[in-house]
């Protein structure tokens, strides 16, 4: 009788056929990761000042997480760092009109 080789090599019985945790795999992971939490950090600091604007021609005033332009708002003080501060300093303005 032939002998028959297994359908597997014996040294490849533990080893899996693809191997998921080679060096390419993990950097590729650990990149991915990285920008991952760079996007949740960056959205986080997005809106970190606050900042009083006034149309030209009108009384209005409004809170605004941009800084205004200068062309069609203008920046009413400089910026808060809260929206509780930026309200309160908006009713304090005399160009608002409150």
């Amino acid at each position: 009788m032939l002998a028959t080789a297994p359908p597997f090599p014996a040294s490849g019985l533990l080893e899996p056929t693809s191997n998921v945790y080679d060096r390419r795999t993990i950097v590729l992971r650990l990149q991915l990761i990285a920008i991952g939490a760079a996007l949740l950090a960056s959205s986080a600091l997005a809106a970190s000042e606050y900042y009083v604007e006034h149309a030209p021609g009108m009384k209005a005033c409004s809170v605004a997480e941009k800084k205004p332009d200068g062309k069609k708002t203008i920046a009413v003080g400089g910026g808060h760092k809260t929206k509780a501060e930026a309200e309160a300093a908006m009713k304090a303005s005399p160009d608002c009109g409150y």
